[in-house]
């Protein structure tokens, strides 16, 4: 039984990500990434590189098909490394701040085109 309220869509959107705990040390790596699937409340990433399960995480996601691109902070839920792929796949659940977002999300995965600026930095 699905435990999601949420629908689920597959998309394939870049995502460059670095830890939200690690910018007060100054600018750490960026990892790039990209999106298997997103709702409005979180994605499953693929990455090269693992973080710890409830770290948090400063996400960028290029938006393909609305040519938007929102910066959020996440939690990641879950993490687990897939073989077949060779990258590590992690649940992350979004943190959103701004309701700008929300609607910038909404907009883009219920089709409709957005003027919202997305950016929160």
């Amino acid at each position: 039984m699905e435990k999601r309220k949420d629908k689920r869509f597959k998309e394939w959107n870049k995502v460059a990500l670095k830890s939200a705990e690690r910018v007060a040390e100054g600018p750490g790596p960026v990892i790039n990434a990209y999106t298997y699937d997103i709702s409005i409340k979180g994605a499953r990433i693929y990455s090269e590189q693992s973080f710890a399960v409830g770290s948090i995480v400063r996400i960028q996601i290029d938006l393909a098909r609305s040519e938007q691109a929102l910066r959020l902070d996440a939690e990641v839920r879950w993490i687990e490394w897939n073989r077949e792929e060779k990258v590590y796949e992690m649940g992350v659940e979004f943190l959103h701040e701004l309701s700008q977002t929300i609607m910038a999300l909404i907009k883009h995965l219920y089709g409709e085109p957005t003027a919202l600026p997305a950016s929160m930095y």
